[in-house]
């Protein structure tokens, strides 16, 4: 999303890395990929498993302390991947889905559960029941779904 992070912050240009990413690609969107899809990228096999949440650490580095709520709402946080299987990755590399569960959400949908306190019942504890959700996703859907089956 360099194009509209550029325009947003009224800059020039942004280099590729500016957001700490470890691959800047095009055509993987948040809205399309889920939580556990599984890709191929060059002799790598890596898995996504939550959106990219924000830090301190972004606004210095921009100079912008908005850019933290303007990133989240945007719903383009980009999405972290976990690695399965080693190998070598170079610019360039094609990546290729290879397992995509309809029954999981997409990434989108998992930071709007986690941060902008989308969703209700029926759809946190249909994400609780993705096998591959992080951790702290199951922590903090698990605590949000309580509190709502408690009001």
């Amino acid at each position: 999303h360099y194009a509209q992070w550029t325009k947003m912050l009224v800059m020039e240009s942004l280099p590729y890395g500016t957001f700490g990413e470890n691959f800047t690609v095009s055509g993987l969107l948040e809205t399309d990929v889920y939580v556990g899809d599984i890709f191929r990228v060059g002799g790598a096999l890596i898995q996504a498993t939550m959106p990219r949440i924000p830090c301190f650490k972004l606004a210095n580095k921009l100079g912008n302390t908005s850019i933290i709520k303007d990133f989240l709402w945007s719903g383009h946080s980009g999405f972290y991947h976990k690695v399965i299987e080693e190998g070598e990755v170079g610019a360039g590399d094609k990546i290729t889905l290879l397992v995509h569960d309809e029954q999981s959400i997409s990434i989108r949908s998992a930071l709007g559960l986690y941060k902008l306190k989308e969703g209700d019942a029926v759809v946190l504890s249909h994400a609780l029941k993705i096998k591959s959700l992080a951790p702290l996703f199951v922590e903090v859907f698990s605590a949000r779904l309580a509190q709502l089956e408690a009001e």
